[in-house]
C-alpha cells in the first residue's frame, strides 16, 4: 500500500502501516496460523528426504546441526504430535519476528544516529 507519509523533515513515499495494531493482529494472525496449520502440512518427504528413501540411503542420514531447537519440525515433548509440531511453528515465527525486529530496530537506530549527524554538519 503507498502512502505519503512527512516525519518532520524527513519523508518516506512507501510504508506499511503505522498503525501498531494492524501491526499486532499481523503477528497474532500468523502465529494463530503457524500453531494451527502446522499439524496439517504433510508428512511425506519432499526434496532431498525423497531423493535418500528412493534410493536406501535415508538411514545413513546424520544430524547436520545437532543443537537445533525444532528437530523434525517439534517442540516439547507432548503425547500429541500436533501440539508438538504446533508449537515450534509458534515458537519459530517468534524466534523469526524477534530476531527480524531487533535487526530493524538496530539499523533504524544506526540510521537516526547518521541522519542527525549529517544534519548537524549541515548547520
Amino acid at each position: 500500500m503507498k502512502q505519503h507519509i512527512s516525519d518532520g523533515n524527513k519523508e518516506s513515499e512507501y510504508a506499511l502501516t503505522r498503525s501498531k495494531w494492524k501491526w499486532i493482529g499481523m503477528v497474532a494472525g500468523t502465529i494463530v496460523i503457524a500453531g494451527v496449520l502446522s499439524p496439517y502440512a504433510s508428512s511425506k518427504p519432499d526434496g532431498l528426504d525423497r531423493v535418500a528413501e528412493d534410493h536406501q540411503f535415508a538411514d545413513q542420514a546424520s544430524p547436520v546441526f545437532q543443537w537445533s531447537p525444532f528437530p523434525d519440525y517439534e517442540a516439547g515433548s507432548f503425547a500429541s504430535n500436533a501440539l508438538k509440531v504446533g508449537t515450534a511453528g509458534v515458537l519459530g515465527i517468534i524466534l523469526v519476528i524477534s530476531v527480524l525486529y531487533g535487526i530493524t530496530y538496530l539499523l533504524a537506530k544506526r540510521g537516526m544516529i547518521h541522519d542527525r549527524q549529517n544534519n548537524d554538519k549541515s548547520k
